[in-house]
Order: C-alpha cells, then structure tokens, then sequence
C-alpha cells in the first residue's frame, strides 16, 4: 500500500454518527417532562383562571338556545347591544358558551394531564419514603438537622436506647431499626401515610374537573312555563312529559308569599310515571331528571291560525313579562316556520289604568328575523278576530307554574371529587408526616441520647420534639436549656443542654 494510500482516512470514520430514530417512547417522555413541570402547571393554572373570569365577566347564552339556531340568532341580537362590534369576535371563540367551548374543554383536559403527571413523577418518592425510609443517618446529620437535641444520662447505652424506642411509641410513633447500627440507633416515624394526602387531593381536582365537563356536555337545565292541565315535552332525549294538575299558593298578613306548590305528572309513551306535589326546595326526581318548582303566574290561552285554517298557535301563553310601566303583563310567541313572532299583552293584575279592556288581550305581529311589526289587534274572551293574515282566538286566561327541569350526570362525581379533597387535605396539613431519628452514644458515668430531625418549621413540631427531648432527661423538666440559634440555613432549633448547677 502507498503512502499516500496509507495517509488517506477511513470515510467510515468521518462520517457523522447516524442520529437516533424518534420513538414513540422517546415523544412520551418529553411530553411526560412537559407536563410535570411547574412552568406549564403555573400557567394552564393561570388560562383556566382567565377563561373562568372571562365566563363570569361576559353574559353566557341559555343552553336551551345552543341547540336552537333561530332563538341563538335571536339572542345574538340582544348580545350585541351590550358589546357591540365584539359579538362576532365573541362568538368565534365561544365566550357566550364559555364552559362548553372547545378553548375551556382544552384548558380543562391540559390541566388535568398536568395534574396526573405531576402525580405520577412525585408518586415514587413518596412510596420510598414510606415503605422504604432512610433508617441509617451519619453523625454528622446530628450535628447539622433542623431540629437537634442531646440528653444525657446515666444509664447505659442499652437501656437509654429502650427507654427512647418506649418513649416515642408512647407518642404514637413508629419505630424502625437501624440496619447498620440497631444497637445504637433507631428511626421513628409519625403519620407516615400522611404526604399521600396531596396525592388523593390531586385525584379530587381531575375528578372535580371531569365532573365540570361531564355536566357541562351531557347535563341540561332549562326553565319551563307549564299551564295548568297542558302537557309539556321535557326534551333532550328524554321521552318524557310533565304536566302540572294543580298550583296552589299561600300569602303571609302583608301579602308576600309563604309558598306555592304544584302537582306534577311525570309521563312517558308508557303511561304515567310518577307524580308528586313540588316545591322549591322538594323537586320531583326521576333518572337523574330533577323538576323544582321555580315562579307561577297567568297564561293566555290564544289561539291563532292562517286564513286557511292552518294552525300557527294553539297554546297557553305564560305572561311572564311587565311592561315598562307595570301597567300590562306581556308574552311571547316565536314562530321560526313563518318567520313570524307573535306578542301577547293583557292588563297586569291589580291594574285598572291599562288601555286595554279587562277581559280582552292585545296580539302584536312582528316578522322575527328582522323584528319589525307587521299588525295588531284585540281581542275579547271567547272571540276570533282577524289580524293581518291570521284568525286570532282568545279562550281563557289560566294559571301556569314555572319550573326548572335540570339533568347533571356530574353532580355525583363532583360530591366524590369534594370529599376526597377534603380527606386529602386534612391528611396533607392535620397529618404531617414526622421523622426522627435517634443514637445513643457511650459517656463518662453514662450515656447521651442524640434526636434529630429534619422536618420544615413548625411551631406544634418544635414543641413537641423539646417535649420528648425534656422527657428523656433524668432531670426535672426545669434544669433543661433549649438553645435556639440564630434563624440560619441549619438551624439548632431543639438543641437540648443540661444547665449548669451553681
């Protein structure tokens, strides 16, 4: 081989060192280290605090107009008057259904990923910490823990060692020997299951969370006019009817009611259900479907049909509204069909300077999609009248009970989720795990007891460790000096000395 042969490198040397092909299990880890970090806690916590107030600050669209295009429409309309040119922009990120919105669904499931990871990276320390403790310190930790003591005695290092492992179990702790010096030391431990507490106070926030999504997507609520004797869908794929027979209500001496109450059937294509008197705070239940009795008041039963006969309307309408002046009652009637919205106004109760005539109603036409009023007319009880386009009858006027028909799937896991952050926080602060250690080495005449720990600062600690200090001692609790040093990195708060006799 030449030289020059000789002198030229190996390509295979130089060639860059081929990279590592991406794994799956190598994405996961990154991600799993993206997500028990305390920046990426910090600020999803920070978004679902913003989000949060964002939902409070702005109005919320009903729920029953989310599945309604045209009353949703509608509602724009009354949401643009407050803000203006930022409705559309408000709409496009579903400020107006904030806690179904694909931004708060997105922070909510970010936030509880984080909460797992976070969990799962600290869970293995604390199972070290409590099934595997660190029995074994060096003498130096003696000399350098947060809380340090050391009693002398003038018994044997045998007997001041039992005295120690009989005195801390008196105190409730466990006592573990040292594997490399149980002779001379032991280690003992308090509530050691205690850090788990922020473990089961973590699951209680993803529950909590999991619950807020289960109800804000498969629960409903909804506020329903009910005229007595008139059967009502309940809606959202429930099958199911209610009606209420009867309202009844009852006044203290000045007027004010006291309560009002009615008697609710609940219906399906199977016939009759359940049925019960409700109240305020004494719904009908059903599955899950919880019915309160909510507000009462009239309803004009109208009813109004094309020129051809065609019906348009035939219901009883709850007059749920007041006139600016207090003077007439008014109801609604929306039409999406024809494009029509049908107004009904009657003279409030008690009132007698309405310009409209006891006995009669006041039926108001306006095209709904761009509100506009079309015709108006009265009419007499018992009487039909042509308005506009339209034959207008009115029958009679009637009681209606107004009642809250509510499903939350979440309500029970949201019970769970608040039980467990209380179990959790109770053990995490009224639980605190406590460690100490203890060595018994040989003296002139005896033999001197060393305690440490290094437990945070705590004040219920601090006393209680000096407590077992003072009880150790063979001298009255008077005789013995706690020396507190100055509040430095490693502190002698404990350090137990023998006075001095004059």
């Amino acid at each position: 081989m030449s030289d020059r042969a000789a002198a030229t490198p190996n390509k295979s040397t130089n060639t860059p060192a081929e990279r590592r092909p991406i794994t799956v299990a190598a994405v996961f880890r990154q991600v799993y280290r993206l997500l028990y970090s305390k920046l990426l806690g910090v600020l999803v916590i920070l978004a679902m605090a913003v989000v949060s107030f964002l939902g409070t600050l702005i109005m919320q669209a009903p729920m029953s107009k989310a599945t309604d295009p045209a009353g949703y429409a509608q509602w724009l309309d009354v949401a643009r008057s407050k803000y203006g040119g930022w409705t559309p922009v408000f709409d496009a990120l579903g400020f107006f259904s904030m806690w179904t919105s694909p931004l708060f669904l997105g922070i909510t499931v970010l936030l509880g990923m984080s909460i797992i990871a976070c969990t799962t990276h600290r869970l293995p320390l604390l199972i070290d910490k409590t099934l595997r403790p660190r029995t074994h310190v060096s003498d130096r930790f003696f000399s350098h823990a947060q809380y340090r003591a050391a009693v002398p005695t003038t018994t044997g290092t045998a007997d001041a060692l039992e005295i120690t492992r009989q005195k801390l179990r008196k105190q409730h702790y466990r006592v573990v020997a040292d594997e490399k010096a149980p002779d001379t030391s032991i280690y003992a431990d308090r509530f050691r299951f205690g850090p788990f507490g922020t473990v089961i106070a973590h699951a209680s926030f993803v529950i909590i969370l999991a619950a807020f999504a289960i109800s804000a997507f498969t629960g409903f609520e909804e506020s329903i006019e009910a005229p007595v004797g008139t059967p009502i869908d309940i809606g959202h794929d429930t099958g199911l009817t209610l009606e209420a027979t009867s309202f009844e209500d009852s006044y203290d001496d000045q007027g004010r009611p006291i309560d009002y109450v009615s008697h609710v059937k609940l219906s399906s294509d199977s016939g009759l259900i359940k049925e019960q008197d409700v109240r305020v705070n004494t719904p009908l239940v059903y599955e899950g479907v919880r019915i309160h009795q909510a507000s009462f008041g009239i309803a004009a039963t109208v009813l109004i049909e094309t020129m051809s006969g065609d019906e348009v309307v035939n219901a009883a309408v709850p007059l749920k509204w007041t006139s600016d002046d207090g003077l007439n009652s008014i109801g609604r009637v929306d039409v999406p069909d024809i494009d029509r919205q049908f107004i009904v106004v009657t003279p409030a109760s008690g009132q007698n300077l309405s310009t409209i005539e006891p006995g009669t109603v006041l039926i108001e036409i306006y095209q709904l999609s761009n509100g506009n009023r079309l015709d108006a007319g009265t009419v007499t009880q018992g009487d039909t009248e042509i308005i506009g386009d339209f034959t207008a009858t009115f029958e009679r006027e009637q009681q209606y009970a107004g009642l809250i028909v509510r499903k939350d799937p979440g309500t029970i896991w949201m019970w769970i989720g608040s039980l467990l952050l209380i179990i959790g926080m109770t053990m995490t602060f009224g639980f605190r795990h406590r460690r100490i250690w203890a060595r018994v080495s040989a003296r002139e005449g005896g033999s001197t007891i060393h305690l440490a720990s290094v437990e945070k600062h705590d004040s219920i600690f601090e006393r209680q460790f000096r407590d077992l200090a003072t009880s150790l001692s063979e001298y009255p609790a008077d005789d013995v000096v706690h020396a507190d040093s100055a509040p430095t990195g490693n502190t002698d708060a404990g350090t137990t000395e023998r006075k001095p006799h004059a």
